[in-house]
């Protein structure tokens, strides 16, 4: 009896081949596919976004995963004046923001833990691949209608309270 080591190197079948190839296949492209699957089932959550102009109710979808936060309002052809989404990245971190495949144009507005305003990026352009990047880390980025940081009078030190997480 001769040890597999013996015999020389396994030669694989055309069918072994073509299912190893295949299930590679399955396992490179398998995380891609899931971006193109389709809008991911967002939290929703009520608000108040508390300016020196006033209390303003907010009604939020919030993204807390990866893919949600990649996601985003991309493809999106109309939002409510107010509505928006919150990113919620876990604590505080470096965070950029992008408009890839998002056709509105949106003003973002960046928190810390507790929620207060530290930075704003009005009318961000629909498609831009321009990175939106804030000086400091944040806890959370707010995706509003353009328009909506005049409108609401938001500015460094504003507040968004959060009825429930």
């Amino acid at each position: 009896m001769a040890l597999l080591s013996q015999l020389g190197p396994r030669v694989e079948s055309r069918h072994e081949h073509r299912g190893r190839r295949a299930l590679l296949l399955v396992a490179l492209l398998g995380p891609i596919a899931n971006l193109f699957a389709g809008e991911p089932s967002f939290s929703r959550v009520t608000a108040q976004l508390v300016t020196s102009d006033g209390r303003f109710p907010l009604s939020l979808e919030v993204a807390r995963t990866d893919e949600e936060r990649a996601y985003g309002l991309m493809h999106r052809r109309e939002l409510a004046t107010d509505s928006g989404m919150l990113f919620d990245f876990g604590g505080t971190q470096r965070v950029a923001m992008w408009m890839k495949d998002t056709l509105l144009s949106l003003d973002m507005v960046f928190f810390d833990a507790e929620l207060r305003v530290v930075w704003i990026h009005e009318g961000a352009k629909p498609l831009s691949l321009e990175i939106i990047a804030p000086p400091m880390p944040v806890a959370y980025v707010l995706e509003l209608p353009a328009g909506s940081v005049k409108r609401f009078g938001i500015s460094a030190g504003s507040r968004l309270e959060l009825a429930s997480r």
